[in-house]
């Protein structure tokens, strides 16, 4: 099969594969865009029947507004005035006709003062209070249990009797001052009419099923599963078939547990249309395809095949008559114009070399050659006969430091080397290799130049015959500067090998403190990090915490780190009842004079200063990570952000630094950590994020502290695909006040 012939095949056949591959690619990567798009779209729709329910279980706090801030509700509570109720709630229509059908009034310590209730259907009557909701009115849960004035409760709370949407406020003066009296609670059922009405108003309509429905199928059991298990978020999208895509959420109630799920079902117009934009496509590109192959065939022909053909002819004809003096007739500028060109160089420098064979093939019969060659060799190149110098190219004077190479020629090669042990082994081998006991030798030796400094020199040796004599012919590399710059990499690892256990003393270690458990940890990145923790404690109980981050990583951040830990340790040791904001300050004044002023360097860093005054209470300033704090009444994980600003990157920083005050209670765990920890990203490019470590600490409070910073620690590592930068935690755990001290849970560094 020609040339000609076997290209057309090959065009035909990479275009036919190239329509199938864009066929099969255009197709998936369409209908994607097109599910894509569908998905969005139908997460729009489940998130607008969210909002709506939300948006409609705010409507019990609403009203709560004007009842539970009203001074006859508040002397209720005292007095227990029967007209009150008379007056207030007198039919039971009046509950439904401000869309309610529970209403309670409950002290602070959960003992009910008043309950009406209704029936969520038919003719409004009054019905003794559900027992299903009693539970929700026990002491200490979120509708009973205000902490201040201004505290609201909505939501969802889900019955044997059915779903409640739930408002509670404290009830209070009409001012809204206080004492607060208890709780009034309102609450009003979820029923299909309301949820039918709620469709309608969104034109979507939706469903909804409680997580203890027994009447759930197993696609919607499945959902469930998988929603409350959280391997997919708080939504999930489901295509049944082509017709139609249905999406599910899932609701929590007051107590952040999932409620009841949503469900909302529309047609699938956009994956209908995708498909038809699919088919409309794929027949376009079959047709220009085949258009594309024939226009090619025929262009490939005419333009470069026959060209090909020609220049083919040229060259079998011009190798058939071994005539390299001929050439190829080109023209043109284009690939083949090129390539008839190429042949014509190759021609030319083929005759050009037939006749530098010649004379080379005279060279090889002397050792002229040898010598020319070794001239233009880069390396030291000596020949040795009988103990003295008898040849040496221009780069081995050179390195040696002679201006010409017949300077070195009648000298012993012992005048150029170091004496030692080296040496004397090195000719001792030579004698060997004269003998035929060594084939080739291979060492490193001190040599010395002629301004008196030494040269190390990588040298090989092997046997030869020179001017009929046995001779040893050298080669020799400089390698001096490779040798110093390895030195330099030895002594720069031993530096930083000091500065991190420099880095491992700065982290406390074991001491006694009152009535706290205390563990802190810190990772670094590379062998010295920029992350800061201390802890110094003070008489009474008192003590201080400083956690901190400087911008880079390696050593001078590292620097900067140890420099703005002994200003801490040293303000704080000179005046140890100032305040957080006032130690900062100093901080800030000192930490830039010495790294923007002396140093000349732009690093700064976030730092953190939190003072425990006692009985709990403590003051704290600084920029950095906010602080989490999960508190034991409530179970529940509570952020702080503490204001502030970067320390050292302004000469001043007293207008953007204050104090803030919190306290911690008998088993409240406090959590600082640095961005290393919530930064820390997977394979896929997620970060670790607060979210999680909010749930780490709540996963981990029943544990030891030692116990919560290993766990957290090790989730997070396992998490990351590589540690891009230091991670930094302290965790602290406040214990009844009993006089006696507990050990710090444990410290450590690692880099």
């Amino acid at each position: 099969m020609k040339l000609f012939h076997k290209t057309l095949a090959a065009v035909a056949l990479t275009i036919f594969v190239l329509v199938i591959f864009l066929s099969f690619f255009w197709r998936d990567t369409l209908m994607a865009s097109y599910n894509s798009f569908e998905r969005v779209e139908m997460k729009l729709h489940i998130e607008r029947a969210l909002n709506t329910l939300l948006n409609d279980a705010r409507e019990p706090s609403t009203r709560l507004n004007d009842w539970a801030a009203w001074d006859s509700s508040w002397r209720f509570m005292q007095d227990q005035e029967k007209g009150f109720i008379e007056n207030n709630f007198p039919k039971p229509f009046t509950l439904t006709d401000i869309g309610m059908h529970i209403v309670v009034f409950v002290s602070e310590d959960a003992v009910i003062k008043h309950s009406l209730a209704v029936q969520p259907v038919g003719t409004p009557e009054w019905q003794p209070l559900p027992e299903g909701f009693k539970p929700h009115l026990r002491q200490g849960a979120p509708l009973v249990t205000h902490r201040a004035l201004q505290s609201r409760v909505e939501g969802f709370v889900v019955t044997p009797e059915g779903i409640l949407e739930v408002g509670s406020h404290p009830i209070t003066h009409g001012d809204k001052t206080g004492p607060a009296r208890g709780s009034l609670i309102f609450a009003s059922y979820l029923t299909p009419e309301k949820i039918q009405r709620l469709g309608s108003l969104i034109n979507l309509p939706f469903k909804v099923w409680a997580l203890n429905d027994l009447t759930l199928g197993s696609e919607l059991a499945a959902v469930r599963e998988r929603l409350t298990a959280g391997a997919d978020g708080h939504l999930e999208i489901v295509a049944r078939d082509e017709e139609e895509v249905t999406g599910y959420a899932l609701v929590n109630d007051i107590y952040g547990q999932p409620a009841f799920l949503v469900s909302a079902a529309v047609p699938r117009s956009i994956y209908q249309q995708g498909l038809k934009t699919v088919r409309q496509s794929l027949f376009l590109l079959s047709f220009t395809g085949i258009l594309f192959a024939v226009l090619n065939m025929f262009l490939l022909r005419g333009i470069v095949l026959k060209r090909l053909a020609h220049l083919s002819d040229q060259v079998a004809e011009i190798g058939s008559r071994g005539n390299l003096a001929a050439r190829v007739d080109v023209s043109g500028g284009d690939e083949i114009a090129t390539v008839g060109q190429t042949v014509n160089g190759m021609l030319t420098q083929l005759e050009s070399s037939q006749a530098a064979l010649f004379e080379l093939e005279a060279w090889r019969k002397g050792e002229q050659r040898y010598t020319d060659l070794m001239d233009a060799s880069p390396a030291f190149a000596l020949i040795i006969s009988s103990g003295t110098i008898v040849y040496a190219n221009p780069n081995a004077a050179r390195g040696f430091g002679y201006e010409h190479s017949s300077q070195l020629l009648g000298r012993s090669l012992t005048e150029l080397l170091i004496a030692g042990e080296p040496t004397q082994t090195f000719l001792a081998d030579i004698s060997k290799l004269l003998a035929g006991e060594l084939s080739v030798l291979r060492m490193e030796l001190k040599a010395v130049h002629t301004d008196g400094k030494m040269i190390d020199l990588e040298v090989a040796a092997n046997t030869m015959s020179f001017k009929d004599v046995a001779s040893i012919q050298l080669l020799a590399q400089d390698v001096t500067e490779t040798n110093q710059a390895q030195d330099r990499l030895t002594r720069m690892g031993k530096e930083m090998e000091i500065a991190t256990r420099i880095q491992t003393v700065l982290v406390p270690q074991e001491l006694p403190i009152q009535n706290f458990d205390l563990a802190m940890a810190l990772h670094t990145a590379a062998e010295v990090g920029g992350d800061l923790i201390d802890y110094l404690p003070q008489s009474d109980g008192r003590f201080w915490l400083a956690i901190g981050d400087v911008t880079g990583h390696g050593l001078t951040p590292g620097l900067v780190m140890m420099m703005a830990q002994s200003f801490v340790t040293a303000y704080l040791l000179d005046a140890p009842e100032q305040t957080p904001t006032e130690c900062l300050q100093r901080v800030n004044a000192a930490l830039f004079q010495n790294v923007h002023d002396r140093m000349q360097n732009d690093n700064y860093m976030t730092l953190q200063l939190l003072h425990h005054t006692g009985d709990g209470h403590f003051v704290a300033a600084g920029m950095h990570c906010d602080i989490l704090i999960w508190r034991s009444a409530t179970q529940q994980v509570e952020r702080l952000e503490i204001p502030g600003f970067w320390t050292g990157l302004l000469r001043d920083i007293s207008e953007m630094t204050q104090d803030l005050e919190f306290s911690l209670e008998p088993g409240d765990i406090l959590l600082l950590y640095s961005d290393g920890l919530i930064e820390a990203a997977n394979q896929h490019n997620e970060q670790y994020d607060m979210e999680r470590l909010e749930q780490a600490l709540s996963r981990y409070a029943s544990l030891p502290v030692s116990s919560i910073k290993e766990e957290i620690v090790a989730e997070v590592k396992a998490w990351l695909l590589e540690q891009a930068d230091d991670i930094s935690i302290i965790v602290l755990r406040r214990w009844e006040n009993d006089g006696g001290l507990a050990p710090i849970q444990g410290s450590e560094h690692f880099a």
